[in-house]
């Protein structure tokens, strides 16, 4: 398998933004960020697919390889407090991601909101949702529905 995140429009984006001068405070500080290779990863989509104007602007998410290596169709996703100032606070997983699979940091990967919409145009209607929201794919309709945890009941 050849490793493809190089070739990741998300992935040349965020290491744009990132690798630029930022100020902390009064000091000034630099982020370089350098990808190891966990493992390779062949995406579902070639950065040739990809169309820039689906959802664009919409910065950062996480999504696991079931959607972007294996072409499933996000099942789940829902919206947390962003984690920085890229960070849309977006996840999304296909939905049968067992939590051995979640906790492999292997599995997941940072990408560009509007990648994920390439690979599902499914979502896009949805991510103007506040944070907090949380939607599931229904199992007989194949739409999204607001998702409430069984713990939260």
């Amino acid at each position: 398998m050849e490793t493809r995140f190089k070739d990741n429009p998300s992935s040349q984006r965020f290491s744009q933004f990132v690798n630029r001068d930022c100020e902390i405070g009064d000091f000034p500080a630099r982020f370089d960020i350098h990808y190891v290779a966990m493992k390779e990863k062949r995406f579902l989509l070639s950065s040739e697919a990809i169309r820039p104007d689906l959802a664009p602007g919409r910065g950062s998410c996480f999504a696991t390889d079931l959607i972007t290596v294996e072409g499933k169709r996000v099942g789940l996703m829902y919206r947390e407090d962003p984690d920085n100032d890229v960070d849309s606070g977006w996840r999304f997983f296909a939905g049968t991601e067992s939590q051995d699979y979640v906790d492999d940091p292997e599995n997941l990967a940072l990408y560009d909101v509007n990648t994920i919409a390439n690979y599902d145009r499914d979502i896009i209607p949805l991510l103007d949702a506040p944070v907090g929201s949380a939607f599931e794919r229904h199992p007989q309709f194949g739409i999204f529905v607001p998702f409430t945890s069984p713990a939260s009941n």
